[in-house]
């Protein structure tokens, strides 16, 4: 029980020399009061209670009771409380009670609790064809120019719109 093998400082120096594992690293936390407009792209773990308008990419994702996530998920655990809208990709995916998920389901392995709602397709595939797509990338994209607002009902003194020579 009460050794002299080793010295109450070997411990420590032994945490303080090993490199961090990704298992070892706390998840990436997306809180509930958090948006994120774009893609997440992590070799580590991620928790999700907020939105994110994008996809998602990481060795696994939790999507909490509170989060939304409008893009696909692609992890090898992913793990679903919330709303989905877009593609699941995952070797191992459970959909627990309050999960939505609109779209489809891309799986090794499948949980599915009762109450859990799928609006999609659900396909098992095996090996590495799964996860294989190709790493996102980030792009840039310029903010889409505001529609043109129609005319109000009922405005029919409106003056017609000539065609310009020659173009039709």
């Amino acid at each position: 029980m009460f050794s002299k093998s080793q010295t109450p400082n070997e411990p420590r120096q032994e945490a303080a020399n090993r490199s961090p594992a990704a298992g070892d690293a706390p998840p990436s936390i997306i809180s509930v009061d958090m948006k994120i407009v774009g893609n997440l792209v992590t070799d580590g773990d991620v928790q999700v209670d907020g939105t994110i308008e994008g996809d998602v990419r990481s060795h696994s994702v939790s999507v909490g009771r509170t989060a939304q996530i409008s893009g696909e998920l692609v992890a090898e655990v992913v793990r679903i409380w919330g709303r989905v809208e877009g593609r699941v990709c995952g070797r191992d995916v459970s959909l627990m009670e309050t999960a939505e998920v609109k779209g489809d389901i891309l799986h090794e392995t499948l949980e599915v609790a009762r109450g859990a709602v799928v609006d999609g397709s659900v396909k098992r595939q095996k090996g590495d064809v799964l996860l294989s797509a190709p790493k996102l990338q980030v792009t840039h994209r310029k903010p889409a120019a505001p529609a043109a607002e129609p005319a109000p009902p009922g405005d029919s003194e409106a003056p017609p719109v000539a065609a310009a020579a020659g173009s039709l």
